[in-house]
């Protein structure tokens, strides 16, 4: 089932998750989990109680707080079943398994999560959160164990048909799809998202309303430069989410999405991958469409983490709650007194702010208008009232941050960091996507990786793909092909560990022992790890003319394009992986301080850029024939054949004019 482990009397206080940590208290009698939970359930002849969840989670904390540290309710779930406590964030495999399961059972899923398994972890009965007392049509929590164990005792065999069944419902079937994908596939998945897009508040879909960065990613590159109808979805979701209560108007950052369709009340817990990769949408998105306004908000979203998820290692947390003091948004909620008092009554409209507010009668702050687009009294007005209210909001109980650091996720934060570094010239970010890097070099032992820094379970197939791809981003802006290695090196045990060899998607995990081997097709809020594989193997395919990844990511490509064809919302990085492996292949090489700068401040979303050779080997085919040592210059190639290098700014800006 999993890893062993020396029993401890409070079995949670040891963990590496916070979120388990959190539990550790409980009058629960909780396990991780673990082998010897499986040994105790069925020396006891109980079932197991499974609950998933995070710490960051609303819910998750209402049901703790409800049941599991109600003493009347432990003694239940301690004498009736063998209850195991997973953190989802640390383990995605057993969360996917199982949310398969429940949604199999009950036709939707969330966190927290309860399952029911078996004494082999077959689910046989499932849901989500379960409230302290009996409600119409929902049991409470203690009437559930008690049917729950109801059935264990008198209906046995009924019990594990069920569990069988659900045994083979959760394990993935194969993929394989000939079909290579084609530009009309890509026409067809942009159609798709142009017609759920809001017209009036941007974004798509309707309440409770995600950021879909990759879907927006996606729209961008297809786009740019001339497809002004697709353009104006990217700028006016992009936009509205920038001025609404989802952003942070005080202190930078995103929250996990908005419960309405204005993006204007957030539910407010703020994810490391959510703000990863909105920085680095921004950031291009600013470079592309020319706005000043984006690219703050890229920026102060990276100084948002670099300032409040940043350890000293360099690593990055992975979020913040919802909740302080016990209540949900106290943090980031204004009276309509106490913003009077600190930013003034002139403020109050650009902000929003009403005596009755909009969030439970006090205010989640909005922005009538970008800082850009106000006149500069006015700006440096607004100005100071925000300096005044992140210091004021400084002196509350912030909420508790999730300290634990994802493999995963901080490769996602390189990647953002680096690109900031190479488009704006700064090298502060370059600093924090070094150390950042290097750090987790540390953590590669016998080419091998653990998902959480100081845990001991091994990394998951996303983990080698994010992180690979934040080497790459690292490659791009410092032309030193050790990333490249680094990244190669990541690729390889990568696609020797997890992959499918009947479809090529990638597992989630790389554990045979459980009851199913998960793979994570969509693009949920991170890309999946066949996205992310698939574009790292392109992108290295690219520098080092390896062909055996050029095939990977085809075979993933080939059989996600028949699942693309239902369900186009679902795969914003796989779509992006597949217009760059249709698009003309476009590789721009440059040397010299001034030409590498003006090629790495370009929007070209589909091109390979190699700004140095510092490590590189002589025989790499990209590099053969080209010197980059003598002079600065700079090589604009089509598929490795390059037309008449460049020597200066002017030659080299028409050059990528044209390549665009």
């Amino acid at each position: 089932m999993g890893r062993l482990r020396n029993h401890m009397s409070n079995r949670l206080s040891g963990e590496t998750s916070p979120y388990l940590r959190q539990h550790a208290d409980n009058p629960v009698d909780w396990w991780p989990w673990c082998d010897e939970a499986f040994a105790e359930a069925r020396q006891r002849n109980v079932p197991i109680l499974l609950s998933v969840g995070y710490s960051s989670c609303h819910w998750c904390h209402v049901m703790a707080h409800e049941s599991f540290e109600d003493p009347a309710t432990a003694t239940q779930m301690n004498s009736d079943f063998v209850s195991i406590k997973v953190d989802r964030e640390e383990r995605p495999d057993i969360d996917s398994i199982y949310m398969d399961a429940v949604t199999a059972m009950t036709g939707r899923g969330g966190w927290p999560m309860t399952v029911f398994l078996d004494h082999d972890g077959r689910p046989f009965f499932g849901g989500t959160y379960f409230p302290p007392d009996d409600r119409p049509g929902v049991p409470s929590f203690k009437s559930l164990m008690a049917a729950i164990t109801e059935a264990w005792k008198e209906s046995r065999s009924e019990v594990e048909a069920q569990a069988a069944k659900l045994a083979q419902a959760v394990i993935p079937p194969s993929f394989a799809n000939p079909s290579a994908p084609s530009a009309a596939l890509l026409d067809k998945a942009l159609r798709a998202l142009q017609s759920t897009y809001d017209f009036e508040f941007g974004g798509f879909g309707s309440a409770p309303k995600f950021p879909n960065t990759m879907n927006l990613a996606f729209c961008l590159a297809m786009a740019y430069p001339e497809d002004e109808r697709t353009l104006a979805i990217v700028r006016n979701s992009l936009r509205s989410m920038a001025l609404g209560g989802i952003y942070d108007q005080v202190g930078g950052g995103f929250a996990r999405y908005s419960v309405d369709e204005r993006w204007e009340i957030p539910h407010f817990e703020k994810m490391l991958y959510d703000n990863a990769q909105l920085a680095r949408l921004y950031l291009w998105a600013g470079i592309a469409l020319d706005s000043p306004f984006f690219i703050r908000i890229a920026t102060e979203t990276l100084d948002y983490l670099a300032r409040e998820m940043l350890d000293e290692s360099g690593n990055f947390y992975s979020s913040t709650d919802a909740d302080s003091d016990g209540e949900e948004g106290k943090f980031f909620a204004w009276s309509y007194e106490e913003f009077i008092e600190v930013a003034g009554e002139d403020a109050t409209r650009h902000f929003g702010v009403t005596r009755n507010g909009n969030f439970e009668g006090e205010n989640v702050l909005t922005a009538a208008r970008p800082l850009e687009e106000l006149e500069n009294q006015e700006r440096l007005a607004i100005e100071s009232a925000r300096e005044a209210l992140f210091e004021r909001r400084s002196r509350r109980t912030r909420p508790s941050t999730d300290d634990k650091i994802v493999c995963a996720w901080n490769g996602l934060a390189i990647s953002a960091f680096a690109d900031a570094a190479r488009a704006l010239g700064r090298t502060d970010y370059l600093d924090i996507a070094l150390k950042c890097a290097e750090a987790w070099l540390a953590e590669i032992h016998a080419d091998e990786l653990v998902r959480i820094k100081g845990g001991d379970v091994p990394a998951f197939a996303a983990d080698y793909g994010l992180l690979g791809l934040g080497y790459i981003s690292l490659f791009e802006a410092t032309g030193q092909w050790r990333w490249v290695d680094e990244a190669k090196h990541l690729a390889s045990t990568l696609f020797s560990n997890f992959r499918d060899e009947s479809d090529g998607f990638l597992f989630t995990t790389s554990d045979k022992t459980l009851i199913a081997r998960p793979k994570e097709l969509f693009d949920n809020a991170e890309p999946s790890a066949s996205s992310a594989g698939a574009e790292l193997a392109l992108h290295l395919a690219t520098l080092t003319d390896d062909q055996s990844l050029r095939e990977a990511t085809k075979k993933i490509t080939s059989s996600a394009s028949g699942l693309i064809e239902r369900a186009p919302g679902g795969f914003g990085a796989m779509l992006q992986v597949i217009a760059r492996q249709l698009a003309p292949p476009v590789e721009i090489i440059v040397s010299g301080d001034d030409l590498a700068a003006e090629a790495c401040r370009r929007f070209l979303p589909f091109a390979a850029l190699v700004t140095g050779a510092v490590g590189a080997d002589p025989t790499t085919p990209l590099l053969l024939g080209k010197d980059l040592a003598s002079r600065p210059v700079g090589y604009i190639c089509k598929n490795y054949a390059c037309d008449a290098p460049v020597y200066d700014l002017t030659g080299l800006r028409l050059a990528l004019d044209e390549a665009r």
